[in-house]
């Protein structure tokens, strides 16, 4: 049954990016994460069927979401090589290093608009996740990062549009309660104008929020 209804959705997404792209329209698909762990077919198989199903929609970024660390870095470097897209973190170091471990954005143009897209995930990661597999990682705080980002983006990039693709959550008005903050907390934290866009993962409930920057 689960491999029906993926095989469904999958087609359905297909059809629906090809049908805006044939009419002209220009399409910049993301994803904010948690491809691994719930489905056993796909736990399996390290979520390959997941993330070549992803390729054939057109997935064009995603976020690194806290469930892709369910398992060894080492598998998620080979989902990184089954996967068309990249996957997107500007908060995730290695420790020993100091470097990022993930691309933090990727550049797209859209009918000659260029568009940077930064990926964010949630620091809960560290506390949610299974720590034998984070012995090297460090979660940044992803306001802080986000604003570096920005900062870099605007000065070496010059975007016409900043849009992030996370895995932090939509806590309503910015209530994050024992939770890491999320996307509201963070869209308030910034600049005015910083981002165009968030979409975001790790909440379980769909939202589309159009809210005041506290700092406009």
């Amino acid at each position: 049954m689960a491999n029906m209804v993926w095989r469904r959705k999958k087609r359905w997404w297909t059809v629906s990016v090809k049908r805006w792209r044939k009419r002209g329209g220009s399409v910049l698909l993301l994803s904010g994460g948690d491809i691994n762990t719930g489905v056993p077919e796909s736990d399996l198989q390290d979520a390959e069927p997941d993330f070549r199903g992803m390729n054939l929609i057109g997935y064009d970024a995603m976020a690194v979401g806290n469930h892709e660390f369910d398992n060894p870095l080492t598998v998620l470097r080979q989902q990184e090589k089954w996967a068309k897209f990249p996957f997107l973190s500007a908060n995730i170091y290695q420790k020993s290093t100091g470097e990022r471990l993930f691309k933090p954005w990727a550049i797209f143009t859209r009918q000659d608009i260029k568009i940077a897209v930064i990926g964010l995930t949630t620091d809960d990661t560290a506390k949610i996740g299974n720590p034998e597999y984070f012995t090297d990682i460090e979660f940044r705080k992803p306001a802080e990062e986000a604003k570096v980002v920005i900062q870099e983006l605007n000065m070496n990039e010059k975007p016409d549009v900043i849009i992030a693709t996370t895995h932090m959550g939509h806590y309503d008005n910015g209530d994050h309660g024992s939770n890491a903050p999320g996307d509201v907390e963070m869209a308030r934290s910034l600049p005015a104008g910083s981002l165009a866009m968030i979409v975001g993962g790790h909440s379980q409930d769909p939202v589309c929020m159009a809210s005041e920057n506290k700092n406009r």
